[in-house]
């Protein structure tokens, strides 16, 4: 891709794209086709962008993805990145922003919707599609913040009934900015299409990061 610049201080850029169904392949062939199709496709991506020296995309023990300098053999740490892919649909975020999270999720019905509000210690009320929108703003933004802190999901369960309370209307998304423990946390939810969530979370920040979408199969 022509002019790929590296994101600023202050931006970061969101991937997506969707794959292929290989119907002959098993529910689990599937899932790992899909996973490694999403590792090529990161890693491809990387590489386009005018980085000093080699990069590759890497995984911690705990699964958190790293990006590795070749030539040095080391952890680089300028820049960073979050995965997430939801059945046949993948997504990454790259910037500066040392905790940074992503989850995309998507929007199905849910038969125990209630019991799952009661889960997150949400208020179940209002009509079944309020809901249903207010459950996948908050579990997308704690999932996004799991992996921005590197935690276990349920290590921060309780935070979520927090995520879920008013948000401010962005450009195209909805922005919500809370302190944790007095460290300032940005969340950002977008719907890619009516069926997928999408949110990113960005640690020690009180300022929305500027937004640079990549949404087509750019790199296949």
């Amino acid at each position: 891709m022509d002019n790929l610049k590296l994101p600023d201080m202050d931006e970061i850029h969101i991937w997506s794209r969707s794959f292929d169904t290989d119907f002959e392949l098993s529910v689990q062939k599937q899932k790992k086709s899909w996973r490694e199709q999403t590792h090529n496709w990161v890693q491809k991506a990387l590489k386009a962008y005018p980085f000093d020296t080699s990069l590759s995309l890497k995984h911690e023990s705990n699964g958190c993805p790293v990006l590795w300098c070749d030539f040095n053999d080391v952890v680089i740490d300028d820049f960073f990145v979050s995965i997430s892919h939801c059945r046949q649909h993948s997504v990454f975020v790259i910037g500066h922003f040392k905790q940074i999270g992503i989850d995309l999720e998507r929007i199905t019905e849910r038969s125990n919707l209630a019991g799952l509000c009661q889960q997150l210690n949400l208020e179940y009320k209002g009509d079944r599609s309020s809901m249903k929108e207010m459950f996948y703003l908050t579990w997308t933004r704690l999932e996004a913040f799991t992996k921005a802190v590197r935690s276990d999901l349920w290590a921060n369960i309780d935070m979520a009934r927090h995520l879920s309370e008013e948000t401010k209307v962005g450009e195209f998304c909805l922005v919500k900015q809370i302190i944790i423990d007095t460290q300032p946390w940005t969340f950002v939810n977008r719907k890619l299409n009516e069926e997928l969530m999408l949110a990113i979370c960005i640690g020690n920040t009180n300022q929305v990061p500027k937004l640079k979408y990549y949404d087509n199969d750019l790199f296949t």
